[in-house]
């Protein structure tokens, strides 16, 4: 994860040692989770894990995957005491993680950046015909000051997004604080 517009680490080991309440999950999330089958899914950027917890608690063993060493901590902390299928891992979505290629059955990035490496990261670490879904604010919709404008997507990501994979759904949401797409694609078998 590029630390870009000043939203490096620190940034992030900031806001997530801060945030102490769990905020709900993205009700986005709902209108894609029955078309991801289950298994096994990479959280990419899960900062504390607020939505892998939720993937968790309907059926999903999750691993989160980001470069705030406190948003890991509060996982691995969270994930003893409830019990769930959840791992934290290190990495940066822009240099990927070794031998996650080929491992997972889904991945999501959630309010994560999606930059041409991290999306071929992502592909690279789905099983054929696995699922992606993204779900960001569109860059340009939200206030320019906030952490979301940085991490948007942009018509050019979301283009992007069907040259490696199948588009199998996608929707729009608006609300006061900026318009976000969800996405959910489908791995394409080997030719």
């Amino acid at each position: 994860m590029a630390a870009e517009k000043g939203y490096g680490p620190e940034y992030w080991d900031g806001l997530f040692s801060a945030r102490e309440r769990r905020l709900p999950h993205e009700a986005a999330i709902d209108d894609f989770i029955d078309g991801m089958g289950r298994g096994r899914l990479l959280d990419l950027g899960c900062g504390d894990g607020r939505n892998a917890f939720y993937f968790a608690s309907h059926g999903f063993e999750v691993v989160g995957l980001d470069y705030s060493r406190a948003g890991l901590a509060k996982i691995e902390r969270r994930a003893a005491e409830e019990g769930l299928a959840v791992r934290a891992a290190y990495g940066d979505l822009e240099e990927g993680a070794p031998g996650m290629e080929g491992s997972f059955d889904a991945a999501c990035f959630i309010h994560a950046p999606v930059g041409p490496r991290s999306l071929a990261f992502a592909v690279a670490a789905l099983r054929e015909g696995g699922a992606l879904l993204v779900i960001s604010f569109l860059r340009g919709t939200v206030d320019p000051s906030s952490a979301r404008h940085s991490v948007g997507l942009d018509e050019v990501a979301v283009s992007s997004i069907g040259r490696e994979l199948t588009i199998v759904k996608r929707a729009d949401y608006a609300d006061e604080r900026g318009c976000l797409v969800g996405i959910l694609a489908q791995k394409r078998p080997r030719a």
